[in-house]
């Protein structure tokens, strides 16, 4: 196994476990948040504060880091990274369309998402 030692934190990787949600208004897409330095590398003692917006046809349905000792809300729209990780949950609305997520921190690259909600197929 390769020690890498990694440089400063310069953007956020947003890896999303799927892209399409269903336009149910309970449907929900869990999204990785990494934070990377120049070279791809994830960051393990980054702990920046990310900040998500969301617009289109969804919403924040959450926010993680797997931190015991983080006592933010789950539902803020901000979460602080915790070796160099942390996640958001991405709500589908009941009418389907585009849903972008924005995702940005403080001396971070702003990175963005695009994620799409359908109908429901009966």
């Amino acid at each position: 196994e390769n020690i890498v030692t990694t440089g400063a934190p310069e953007s956020i990787v947003l890896k999303p476990s799927r892209t399409l949600l269903l336009a149910d208004g309970e449907d929900i897409a869990p999204i990785e948040v990494d934070i990377i330095d120049s070279k791809g590398n994830i960051v393990p003692t980054a702990s920046n504060q990310i900040i998500f917006r969301v617009e289109g046809a969804g919403n924040i349905a959450g926010t993680g880091n797997g931190d015991p000792g983080d006592h933010v809300p789950e539902m803020s729209s901000f979460r602080d990274a915790f070796n160099g990780k942390c996640m958001v949950l991405i709500g589908a609305g009941e009418k389907p369309g585009d849903i972008i997520l924005t995702a940005s921190g403080q001396g971070l690259k702003t990175t963005t998402l695009h994620l799409h909600s359908v109908a429901n197929k009966q």
